[in-house]
Parts: C-alpha cells; sequence; structure tokens
C-alpha cells in the first residue's frame, strides 16, 4: 500500500522566478513553504495536555540567484539605518492637512515608498472619503515627499485612476506596506503561489568570493491580508498553474561571483587587504510579533540588530591587529566603548560594495602550528555612534560607496 508523506512543508521545484518589490529575480535551487503554528495547552487534571492553535504565518526559504542591482541589494539589506522597535513592514503617518482634496495627492516628507509600492491606509478615526480601511491599494510616486494611490499596480505604475479623495478626514492616519510575493516555478507545471502581504524576517548572508554566488538564504513571512481572518479562503496566498509569460529561463550571465578586498581605517596594513577565502557578513535581527489579537500576527517588530564579518587576511599579523584592538596598554579597560576608536570596514568587489561602520574586531587568534596560518579567522562587529542625537547606521551595501 502506498505511503502518503504528510510534512506540511511545500517544497516548490526550482528553479524558480520570483517577484517582490517591484524587481524580479529568481531562486537558486527549490523554493521551501513552511506554515508555521505556535500552539498553547489546555490542561486539566483529569487529562494530558489539548494543543491548541495560538499563533500562525507562513515562512518562504530560499537562496536567491541572478544579476544584481541597487533595488535587489536595498530590498535584501534593509535595516541598516532603522533603530530597535520598527516594524518590519514600512509604516508612515500622516495628518488630515497633508491630503489635497483637489488634486489626490498626500504629502509625506521622504515617505520611503517605492512607485508601485503596495499598501493600504488605515485611520484613528476616519479616513479620507474615497480610501478604504485595510484594502490594498497602489501608490505612484510623485516625489520623495508625494504620492497618490491607485487600485491596481499597473494604474499606480501608469499614473492613471487615482483615488478621488473627496474629504480629507479626521484623526491621524497610517498607510503600510503590503507587498506581494510572488513564487513561480520553471520546471513544475508552472505551479505559482502569490503571498498577500510579506516582510523579509531573514536577511541574507553576504559572501563574496570567487567560487560562490554572493547570497545567502532568504527568509519570508507571510502574514495574512490587513482586516481579513485567517480562517477566510485566500486569507494568506493564491495558487495557480500557469504559464510564467515574463521570463522562462536564468541568464547565467547575469550570475556573479566575485573576489574582493577589504578596508579598515587608513593606516597599514589596513589601508587595503585581501583574504584568503572570501569574506561573509550576516546580519541577526532579533524580532518580537506584533499581535493582532484574533490569533494572528499582524507584523514583527524589530528590537535588536547585530552585523559581523568574518574573514582571514592575507599577509597581516597578530600583532598588528592586536595593537589596533587595544587589547593592552593605554586606551583599554573592562567597560570601554567599543565604538571608540573604531573604523569602517568596507568590503569591496566590481558589484557590491558593503559597509560596516564602527567596525570593531572581536576575535584575532594567533595560530601556532605546520599547517595553520599562524593569523586565523577575524570577526568585526559593527557598532553604533550618534552625532547630535542622530545615530549612524549600522550598514550600508549597495553598488557603490555610501555618501
Amino acid at each position: 500500500m502506498p505511503v502518503t508523506p504528510t510534512n506540511p512543508a511545500k517544497r516548490i521545484a526550482g528553479p524558480c522566478l520570483i517577484r517582490n518589490k517591484g524587481i524580479v529575480y529568481f531562486s537558486k535551487g527549490d523554493v521551501v513553504l513552511d506554515p508555521i503554528i505556535t500552539p498553547f495547552d489546555v490542561e486539566s487534571s483529569a487529562a494530558d495536555p489539548d494543543a491548541r492553535e495560538d499563533t500562525f504565518t507562513w515562512q518562504v526559504k530560499f537562496t536567491p540567484v541572478g544579476y544584481v542591482s541597487a533595488e535587489i541589494l536595498a530590498a535584501f539589506y534593509y535595516t541598516g539605518n532603522i533603530l530597535t522597535s520598527r516594524l518590519v513592514h514600512h509604516k508612515r503617518a500622516f495628518l488630515p492637512a497633508a491630503v489635497v482634496t483637489a488634486t489626490n495627492i498626500i504629502t509625506i516628507t521622504a515617505h520611503g515608498f517605492r512607485d508601485g509600492h503596495a499598501v493600504c491606509v488605515t485611520s484613528d478615526d476616519t479616513l479620507p472619503a474615497g480610501s478604504t480601511e485595510n484594502a490594498i491599494v497602489f501608490l505612484h510616486k510623485l516625489s520623495a515627499n508625494t504620492f497618490t494611490l491607485h487600485p491596481t499596480e499597473a494604474d499606480a505604475l501608469a499614473n492613471t485612476n487615482a483615488l478621488d479623495l473627496t474629504t480629507q478626514g479626521t484623526g491621524t492616519h497610517y498607510i503600510i506596506e503590503s507587498e506581494y510575493l510572488e513564487i513561480h516555478s520553471l520546471t513544475d507545471d508552472d505551479e505559482k503561489y502569490h503571498f498577500y502581504n510579506t516582510a523579509i524576517i531573514g536577511i541574507p548572508t553576504l559572501t563574496i568570493k570567487p567560487n560562490v554566488t554572493p547570497f545567502g538564504e532568504i527568509t519570508y513571512e507571510c502574514y495574512r491580508k490587513f482586516g481579513v481572518a485567517h480562517s477566510a479562503d485566500n486569507a494568506f496566498y493564491t495558487r495557480s498553474l500557469e504559464v510564467n509569460a515574463e521570463a522562462g529561463d536564468l541568464d547565467y550571465d547575469q550570475v556573479i561571483t566575485e573576489a574582493g578586498s577589504l578596508t579598515w581605517g587608513a593606516a597599514k596594513p589596513f589601508d587595503a587587504f585581501t583574504t584568503k577565502d572570501g569574506a561573509a557578513i550576516s546580519f541577526g535581527l532579533t524580532l518580537d510579533a506584533v499581535l493582532d489579537g484574533a490569533g494572528g500576527i499582524a507584523s514583527r517588530k524589530i528590537m535588536s540588530q547585530e552585523v559581523t564579518l568574518t574573514a582571514e587576511p592575507n599577509y597581516i599579523t597578530a600583532e598588528a591587529v592586536w595593537a589596533k584592538r587595544k587589547v593592552q596598554g593605554a586606551g583599554t579597560g573592562t567597560g570601554r566603548r567599543l565604538a571608540a576608536g573604531a573604523d569602517p570596514l568596507n568590503l569591496i568587489s566590481d558589484s557590491i560594495y558593503a559597509r560596516l561602520y564602527g567596525a570593531i574586531c572581536t576575535t584575532s587568534p594567533a595560530q601556532y602550528s605546520k599547517t595553520l596560518d599562524r593569523l586565523g579567522a577575524l570577526t568585526w562587529k559593527a557598532t553604533r555612534t550618534y552625532n547630535a542625537g542622530v545615530a549612524n547606521p549600522l550598514y550600508s551595501v549597495s553598488e557603490e560607496a555610501p555618501v
């Protein structure tokens, strides 16, 4: 008798075409969809505990591959300037006076939304007439400070059929991203999943190494539509079988593998050095669930983030690293701020420029061995400093050096 698999995780045969935040790229291999149920127990003195569902989300995991662009880097590595207690969703507030009913234009200084951004609007009192609570609409970016709202993504990109906002509403209004994630298999009967409301909760490790593609595994968390019960049909996603008309195959000419170099301050020997086997940057996030009171998770708060780079330098002595770390002598001592005296650490390749601000080296082992290099693998940690009350970012990942 055949055995039917019961693993709730769903595999989509890769490679897959991925659409998110207005960009298109590919998965390196398969994509795993994993429904995450957090249970709680109901107990009595006469029986064993009965498990019940507490919260539920979907997680989507895969390794991205394909071309590198400013849009892809900005989408993957989005937390550099974000301090703690910010949502993984982008959210902005605005007052009724920001709505111009004659033109349907909304003004929010440095709103941070892209052209075609999927969003929903809500209010603590009354929304402008012409908008609907929690409905997914799409933003047309007029400028860095102004935008209009549209019923479809195509309308937003073409700047047609803007929502007719006939009143300014009352109270404080909010606009929050509701970006979709679309996964379309290129090998498995053109299977396609469309998740409505997603955010990255696992930032991919960035590796610059001649024989490795740059991006590690990425994790998306997929929440249900705003204002929709998770028990509703298609609350999280829709599934279909359809031919992919946008792209058929990955163009391997666009897949990069690159060597890179490092700079850590301007003083020799750290002003320019290479590594034995590449360098990798990991991005750790500590997240807290934002519960919606109805058995679901609406978003997550960023409670803290940690950015580290690991590499094994060529032609640098352990003594040189120890001197820069100030592990003994003047300027050392327990309780000292690591940011004091730290320098930006830059990882540079032909296509990607990454920077850890205020980088401090936390490990620098000297290895006495016949087979090992004298200086082992080093780990740098990004730290924050403040200038006039404004915090510097922890890191930057882009196509060129940050200004």
